[in-house]
């Protein structure tokens, strides 16, 4: 039996159509935000060292390392010194300190209301920021030690 250009068309789109399926099967979905990877992407909340804006970036009014979380993230504890802290991502001011009693300013793009702790383990004083930009008050600026992401 000899094999038509029909059929060979058909049988090529069979193995077009199993390699695509098996692909999207392997392919991992895109998400909101690459966590800790010191860029506040969609999606994340995001904690920035100490300086202000000075790119001039509307919108943004802090400037400085950051340290991001998705916004699966609740974190009882940032630690006090490396190599186990949560720590400032990037080439800005803070870049490798400890984001424990460290941080000044707050960017909640999570989608959820943000809870930010004076101590570890949830506890002491708190600043709630439901979303946007936020400079933490007084009694955290700079005093804060865990943060919790209240689902929506």
């Amino acid at each position: 039996m000899s094999i038509t250009p029909k059929r060979r068309l058909t049988g090529a789109l069979s193995i077009a159509t199993l390699a695509f399926g098996i692909s999207a099967l392997t392919t991992p979905a895109a998400q909101a935000g690459t966590a800790r990877d010191g860029v506040c992407d969609e999606g994340e909340v995001c904690f920035y060292h100490d300086t202000f804006n000075t790119h001039g970036m509307p919108g943004v009014w802090f400037d400085g390392a950051v340290s991001d979380f998705d916004a699966g993230s609740d974190v009882p504890n940032y630690g006090a010194s490396q190599p186990s802290c949560y720590e400032f991502k990037g080439s800005d001011t803070g870049a490798g300190e400890c984001l424990k009693n460290n941080a000044k300013y707050v960017w909640n793009r999570s989608g959820r209301t943000l809870t930010v702790y004076e101590n570890s383990y949830y506890g002491g004083r708190t600043q709630v920021i439901a979303g946007g930009e936020a400079q933490l008050l007084l009694d955290l600026y700079q005093n804060n030690a865990s943060h919790s992401l209240a689902t929506p």
